[in-house]
């Protein structure tokens, strides 16, 4: 991944903060940590984590829009891990919001930048279907949680961007979407 700063959003959860920790591990101090400010409880997770900055998540998007000029001059990759995870939460358009409508402008953001984004997807595009193939005729989730990962994954297939093509006639960052499985532990 290089040496610049490496931005891990959802930094304080479960996944995001054992990234923090393994980067670490991997000699790469320069590590942002973009989360919630709202949600206290799980900055423990970043106990004994080298972070050289944290930023509130709303406060990030308009830092990234400035990149050249801003504290994330040096960026050079955006590891999006943040999300409303749970699949019953009670209010969908929060779903819709923190999981499909702030990827879009992230994305938006990273490849207009030039600056890599990998992200988390979920197994839970694929709904109950037993063969988890990329293809619509597999992807039928079966909740706003699934869906709203479906279509983040959709608006970045439309963009034309992968891991193997940068956007066409551009700079533009190549993009790489991770659906993840079950993901259980300790932080």
């Amino acid at each position: 991944m290089g040496v610049g700063l490496v931005v891990v959003t959802g930094g304080a959860g479960f996944i995001g903060s054992n990234l923090v920790h393994a980067l670490n591990a991997r000699g790469c101090d320069e590590v942002v940590v973009v989360d919630d400010l709202a949600r206290v409880a799980e900055y423990g997770n970043l106990v004994g984590a080298r972070v050289a900055d944290h930023i509130d998540k709303d406060e990030f998007l308009e830092l990234l829009a400035v990149r050249p000029r801003s504290r994330l001059k040096d960026l050079e990759a955006v590891l999006h891990q943040g999300a409303c995870s749970s699949t019953m939460h009670p209010d969908p358009r929060h779903v819709i919001r923190s999981n499909y409508e702030y990827s879009r402008r992230l994305f938006d953001c990273c490849t207009a930048g030039g600056v890599r984004l990998i992200y988390a997807s979920s197994a839970a595009v694929y709904g109950s279907d037993p063969l988890c193939v990329e293809t619509e005729e597999h992807e039928a989730p079966l909740n706003v949680y699934g869906w709203s990962k479906l279509l983040f994954d959709r608006y970045v297939w439309r963009s034309g961007v992968g891991p193997q093509r940068p956007h066409p006639g551009s700079d533009r960052a190549q993009v790489v979407g991770l659906r993840y499985f079950n993901v259980y532990g300790r932080a």
